[in-house]
């Protein structure tokens, strides 16, 4: 006869939880995916840049392949309608943000630039805009655009300009005067003088006035670090000298100083001008920045 007994028979759990090795193995699979994460934005961010440049010199190219056909910068030129046929209205405002397969003429004084001394003509043709048009209406640029400034956004990506690979950027094409300490109606303040594309983010702007910008006034637009980037690769790295540049004074008597809202360079007021014997350079180490790039035009 078996006896029974009341002894309790216990059963240890050999899985109770991780053990050290496969918590390791864990973390260093989120390592590698946190890693990836952070080396894939730093890819896309390259590509962009990378974006750019090339936009720029397709754009260069074929602002130098319609001068060589037409014998006159788009935008600029006296008898464009001769080539692609005359608006009806490019005398007036006619309220119409379109000109269709048609044009208006420029001045022919070899800037691309505002119709007036008194900024840009909204609702109306304008040789800022007309130059894309017609890059695209002589087949040298895939996109089409307006050939209009609007009243409500007077550079709209897309529409009337370029987009960038930027967020929310674009491009624009305008001449630096020679007095370029002279009134807001001869913005960029930069001692490139010469047509140019400017690099950034348009500033929303309401009604008729010089206040009007660029591609380039927003404040959000490029970082330091991005600006030089841009620079070094197809220029001289320096903010104030050379084929690129940022302008000069854009916010105030601190020389695009880092330390002012949207400033990117270290080059302070009361110094010396950035450009001469202690040039300025681009303040990539700083936390926020933001750089307007303009690049000489090649045409």
């Amino acid at each position: 006869m078996i006896k029974k007994t009341n002894t309790p028979i216990y059963v240890h759990n050999k899985r109770s939880g991780f053990a050290l090795v496969e918590l390791a193995v864990v973390l260093i699979i989120i390592g590698f995916i946190i890693a990836g994460i952070i080396i894939g934005r730093q890819l896309i961010e390259s590509a962009k840049l990378r974006a750019v440049i090339t936009d720029v010199e397709r754009y260069n190219a074929a602002a130098q392949t319609f001068k060589a056909k037409y014998d006159c910068i788009a935008g600029d030129c006296t008898n464009a309608t001769k080539f692609f046929g005359a608006y009806g209205n490019c005398s007036g405002s006619d309220g119409v943000e379109y000109l269709g397969d048609k044009t208006c003429n420029g001045n022919g004084d070899g800037k691309v630039n505002y119709n007036t001394s008194s900024g840009p003509n909204y609702w109306r043709y304008d040789e800022t805009t007309l130059f894309w048009q017609q890059l695209y209406l002589a087949g040298v640029i895939e996109s089409r655009y307006t050939g209009e400034v609007n009243y409500v956004r007077p550079l709209a990506p897309g529409e009337n300009v370029p987009k960038s690979s930027i967020e929310g950027g674009c491009y624009s094409v305008h001449y630096s005067e020679e007095d370029w300490w002279a009134s807001p109606y001869t913005l960029p303040v930069t001692p490139m003088i010469s047509n140019f594309f400017a690099m950034g983010n348009p500033r929303a702007w309401w009604g008729n006035g010089p206040g009007m910008g660029l591609c380039g006034e927003n404040l959000q637009s490029f970082k330091a670090a991005d600006a030089y980037n841009i620079d070094s690769k197809i220029d001289d790295g320096q903010p104030f000298t050379g084929n690129v540049q940022v302008p000069i004074e854009r916010y105030g008597p601190m020389w695009n100083h880092s330390l002012t809202t949207g400033g990117c360079t270290n080059s302070r007021a009361g110094s010396t001008y950035p450009y001469n014997s202690n040039p300025a350079i681009y303040d990539i180490t700083a936390e926020e920045t933001s750089c307007q790039l303009y690049i000489k035009g090649e045409f």
